[in-house]
């Protein structure tokens, strides 16, 4: 999953949640406030070496089920969508 900023001010992703997952995680190159998100720039998330999103305890997920996430970011807020699983 990739995130893009076309602010005008650093944002930061500070947290991710789903239903599907006991838990979610962020790991990688994160700073104590979050993923960072400069403007302009575009993140790719479980890029490599960057940052990733882990998700503990999955459950409800196959290749047909839409996964809704929710993104906190520390400046705009709570943003909701909707994923695909990877194809396997």
């Amino acid at each position: 999953m990739s995130v893009r900023n076309d602010g005008s001010s650093t944002e930061h992703l500070a947290f991710v949640s789903t239903p599907n997952a006991a838990d979610v995680s962020l790991d990688g190159d994160i700073s104590p406030a979050g993923v960072q998100l400069d403007p302009g720039s575009t993140v790719a998330l479980g890029g490599q070496g960057g940052a990733r999103v882990l998700l503990h305890g999955v459950h409800g997920i196959d290749a047909r089920h839409n996964v809704p996430f929710t993104l906190g970011f520390a400046n705009v807020g709570l943003v909701r969508l909707q994923g695909l699983p990877p194809s396997r």
